[in-house]
């Protein structure tokens, strides 16, 4: 819940600063967006998939192998 004294306060600024209250807040939360770091990693790992598709496994068969690992 919202500190109803804090509210006040906030809502008691001038706009300009409550703008600024607003993008604090909105860089505080993880918005889900993909950095450039973040797509050049996945474009270097595509590629890399493209390019040696037998050096990697399918889903399915890695589930398969945990399975079988850890049936009793």
């Amino acid at each position: 819940m919202v500190d109803q004294v804090l509210l006040e306060r906030v809502l008691a600024l001038d706009e300009v600063a409550r703008h600024e209250v607003v993008a604090a807040l909105q860089a505080s939360f993880d918005d889900g967006r993909v950095t450039e770091e973040e797509r050049a990693l996945i474009d270097e790992r595509l590629n890399e998939a493209d390019e040696n598709p037998d050096d990697f496994e399918s889903l399915d068969e890695v589930e398969r192998q945990i399975r079988s690992q850890y049936a009793s």
